[in-house]
């Protein structure tokens, strides 16, 4: 985590870094590892329902993100580019 910036939005910002750049996106022991720091085993994750079983939906814990949303969403989008215009954040919030 950057030090200079507020603790929110490094963690954010490192855990985007990761993402962004495919490291290991493939490979969940290698990803989970680079990925630890940045997660809690009891986060539930909230994001889009879909019709389709496994994918998107409500998770907890870092297995499920990576199989439910981070697996889905690199197929689909296997050559994009991510950029950040604007990025706010505070020490609790980013």
């Amino acid at each position: 985590v950057d030090p200079t910036l507020p603790l929110a939005k490094g963690l954010v910002k490192g855990m985007d870094s990761l993402i962004s750049n495919h490291v290991n996106c493939w490979d969940f022991d290698a990803w989970s590892a680079a990925m630890k720091p940045f997660w809690d085993p009891d986060l539930i994750y909230d994001t889009n329902w879909t019709p389709y079983p496994n994918v998107l939906g409500n998770s907890s814990g870092l297995r499920p993100w990576f199989d439910r949303e981070h697996i889905p969403f690199n197929l689909a989008f296997r050559n994009c580019t991510f950029s950040q215009m604007i990025f706010a954040g505070e020490e609790l919030t980013a």
